[in-house]
């Protein structure tokens, strides 16, 4: 078998392994021949080989046609093979993009089939989700028809609706409508602060507000007085001020109802909510001041206003009373301001009293300059007081008529008729404040009142004779024993005595009759005789 393979080795024979086979089958054979045979079989084999080719050739020459036709195939098929070839090569290079594009086909197809269902489901759906895409506009109707719990409501809906499907882009659509209808909202509720309302709308909206939770409490605390706040000023800078009067009358009223309502409201809004917290202190601290600046702002408008107008003494007093009906309707929810209304009208009436007797006082002097005693005939008339103006009790005294003597005496009598216009309007308005320096204003008219007779004498005197000295000594008398008394008893009519607190204000109720006089008391009865001037 080495034998064999070695040989096959030398002549590089290279077969399958059947041929192989055989070839080494053959050269067993052939080592088992004698050397003769071999010869012999040597000529054989060429013998063989002569007879293959004789065979070989007249089956080529036979089958020749056959021949052309199987090369013919051969080169056909080997033709076809190379295409066949390049085109599988052809097709493995599209095979990925070929896979790719039914994998896009088949996505497309999913998503074909899922749109047609999802279209299939919104048909089956089409009313509820038709009633959700009209939520805007059932929101701004509600809001535009000031339906707040209705918006409240779908506010509440969407957002529930959103926390559920916040990946849905038209649930995001409607979320974003429906926070600016919100804000919307919010805004109109703010806006309708600022207008007059009633406790229960107020309530109401401030009750919106709150389920809003726009706000903490704290900050609706403070919205709510700067919106009111605004809106007060508001009504208040609205009216006329022409007439300082009516401007003053409108002003009180606007402030009695309105403040009086806006406290109301914050405390039935908010003090259900005490809290001992320092942020409730602090808002309650600023409500407080709140309340102190309206007043102030009231009080200051108050005594412009009375300043600035020309009211007598009954535009005073009424304006007085409006201030007290103001200040008992405020003591009920603690904010009783008559305390501070009292030292306005107090110096109001008492500067009204000053410039009034100021005024009749210089209209007496100016009468004074062509006021003439020659060639008058003056009644005589019987002394009925003496030189100190004695207090008497005017409770039986029923006649309070000026005294007929003054009518001898123009100057006199005009000027008996302005004090007593004064003393009618203060019987409307006479609080006892005003008292003693009323009292002081009288006191120094009625000594500019003598200085002005005295000076008259001086200038006049020359030109006197006895019937003019006679006249003019009756205007003294008039003038010292029945005007000052008349007067007195003015006061005290508007003033009585026996009303005084304790009695401790009758002393500054009298007049110093003796200081009023003390100007002309030389010219009085008994003195004017042996007077030189």
């Amino acid at each position: 078998m080495e034998a064999e393979d070695k040989i096959l080795k030398l002549i590089n024979f290279e077969s399958s392994t059947s041929e192989r086979n055989e070839a080494i089958n053959y050269l067993q054979k052939l080592r088992g021949y004698k050397v003769e045979n071999l010869r012999k079989d040597t000529v054989n084999i060429k013998d063989d080989l002569n007879n293959l080719d004789i065979q070989s050739q007249d089956i080529a020459y036979s089958n020749y046609q056959s021949f052309i036709k199987t090369a013919e195939s051969s080169r056909q098929v080997l033709k076809g093979w190379n295409e066949t070839t390049k085109n599988v090569e052809n097709l493995i290079e599209k095979v990925p993009d070929f896979n790719k594009n039914s994998d896009s086909f088949v996505e497309t197809a999913y998503d074909l089939n899922t749109s047609r269902r999802l279209n299939a489901l919104t048909m089956k759906k089409h009313i509820e989700l038709l009633e959700i895409l009209e939520l805007p506009q059932l929101m701004e109707l509600s809001i535009r028809e000031e339906k707040y719990a209705d918006a409240l409501e779908l506010a509440s809906y969407v957002e529930k609706l959103s926390s559920k499907f916040d990946n849905v882009p038209i649930v995001n659509n409607i979320v974003k409508t429906i926070e600016s209808s919100w804000n919307v909202m919010l805004t109109q509720l703010l806006s309708e602060l600022k207008t007059d309302l009633t406790l229960p709308k107020c309530l109401q909206i401030v009750g919106f507000l709150k389920r809003m939770q726009a706000f903490s409490t704290l900050e609706l605390k403070l919205k709510f007085l700067q919106i009111r706040d605004s809106w007060f000023k508001e009504i208040i800078a609205a009216i006329p001020r022409n007439d300082p009067y009516q401007h003053l009358i409108k002003t009180i009223e606007l402030t009695r109802v309105n403040l009086f309502n806006i406290i109301t409201q914050y405390k039935a809004l908010f003090d259900d909510e005490s809290d001992t917290r320092d942020t409730d202190t602090m808002i309650h601290l600023m409500f407080t001041s709140w309340i102190h600046e309206k007043v102030e702002d009231f009080l200051k408008t108050l005594e412009t206003d009375l300043i600035s107008s020309n009211n007598n003494l009954m535009d005073i007093g009424s304006i007085l009373g409006q201030c007290m009906y103001f200040g008992i309707s405020f003591s009920r929810i603690g904010v009783d301001l008559r305390a501070q209304c009292a030292p306005i009208f107090i110096k109001t009436i008492s500067r009204y009293l000053n410039t009034s007797v100021i005024k009749a006082t210089k209209q007496f002097e100016s009468d004074m300059e062509t006021f003439t005693l020659i060639n008058k005939d003056i009644v005589p008339f019987k002394r009925h007081f003496k030189t100190n103006v004695e207090s008497k009790d005017l409770q039986d005294e029923k006649d309070y008529a000026p005294p007929e003597s003054l009518l001898d005496f123009e100057p006199l009598a005009l000027y008996c008729n302005a004090l007593i216009n004064i003393f009618n309007e203060l019987r409307s308005c006479a609080p006892i404040a005003v008292l003693q320096s009323f009292v002081q204003s009288l006191e120094n008219s009625l000594e500019s009142i003598s200085k002005s007779i005295l000076s008259f004498y001086r200038s006049e005197q020359q030109a006197f004779g006895m019937k003019e000295k006679e006249n003019f000594l009756k205007m003294c008398t008039c003038f010292s024993f029945e005007l000052v008394p008349y007067i007195q008893s003015c006061i005290h009519l508007v003033f009585p005595p026996k009303n005084h607190i304790a009695g401790s204000l009758e002393s500054i109720s009298t007049l110093k009759a003796e200081k009023v006089l003390e100007t002309i008391d030389h010219l009085l009865p008994d003195k004017i005789s042996s007077t030189k001037i």
